[in-house]
């Protein structure tokens, strides 16, 4: 009887753990977010021409929607992926082309 309710309670506490984890990895990205824009030095470039700016909007993918923008920015940042600038999705840089052509949604 003491195993099952010591196995309750550690079942409790490891759902509680998820927020507070989901919760840092939104802080991790955000802090991510602000020291990308504060290293930018190019100067702006239109509205929607900025992946990151475009993260922080309100259109904003599921990603970003569920706290794991970091995912975004590394998979932007080296280069295997791009975010459309028209539709604010990602994807691999080998299909820019096709997806530009006959998959955005806004072309």
């Amino acid at each position: 009887m003491q195993t099952l309710n010591r196995a309750r309670e550690l079942y409790a506490q490891r759902l509680q753990a998820s927020p507070s984890v989901d919760e840092l990895a939104s802080l991790l990205a955000q802090c991510a977010i602000a020291e990308a824009q504060s290293s930018n030095t190019n100067p702006p470039q239109g509205p929607g021409s900025d992946p990151v700016n475009m993260l922080n909007s309100d259109e904003a993918c599921i990603l970003a929607e569920s706290g794991r923008k970091q995912i975004i920015l590394d998979a932007f940042a080296d280069g295997s992926s791009f975010i459309c600038l028209k539709c604010g999705g990602l994807f691999s840089t080998s299909r820019k082309d096709e997806h530009l052509a006959y998959w955005c949604g806004t072309a």
